[in-house]
């Protein structure tokens, strides 16, 4: 583990909406390939224009760990503290996204990174991650929980699947293998 940052997501009012603050973590973690940016999140469930918000600014924050893995080719610090290496620009982003996956906001996030389980299975759906075990609440079974990767990241993917046996939560894990 390199660094461990915590970020704000935005929760612009709306009212008449349940909601509340969110946030994303970032850890750098030291991998095989070099320093990767692992980035978790739970987006709001209730309100498309925060869960909106809250993608643009997870978009920005790849920006930023970019440059600062960038400037690390064009700075030299003289201490760990200040050392721009402690961001990754290859990255990945997981989470409750809140949201199916043909949703735009979907789409946007692929602007920026590429979606794991397309990846290993281009030609299937996504299979549902959230009610897969919950029968009493009539909400049908639908995938909102996502591994994204940078560009970078893609051809390191080896595997991905999604764990639906396990009744640990109301989500199914996504777990992916890269080689």
């Amino acid at each position: 583990m390199l660094r461990v940052l915590r970020h704000s997501l935005p929760w612009p009012p709306e009212g008449g909406v349940p909601s509340m603050p969110r946030i994303a973590i970032e850890a750098v973690v030291d991998a095989p390939w070099g320093p990767v940016g692992v980035t978790t999140t739970h987006l709001e469930a209730y309100s498309v224009k925060q869960r909106a918000a809250q993608a643009e600014r997870l978009r920005e924050f790849r920006l930023e760990a970019a440059a600062h893995a960038q400037a690390r080719a064009s700075e030299r610090e003289t201490s760990a503290v200040f050392d721009p290496s402690r961001r990754a620009a290859t990255s990945v982003l997981a989470g409750d996204f809140n949201m199916p996956p043909e949703d735009p906001i979907v789409g946007r996030l692929l602007e920026t990174w590429r979606d794991a389980w397309q990846i290993a299975h281009p030609d299937l759906p996504h299979p549902p991650s959230f009610h897969v075990h919950d029968k009493e609440s009539g909400i049908a079974p639908y995938c909102c929980d996502f591994v994204f990767v940078s560009e970078d990241l893609a051809a390191r993917v080896a595997a991905v699947r999604m764990d639906l046996e396990t009744q640990a939560s109301d989500h199914q894990p996504v777990v992916v293998d890269f080689r």
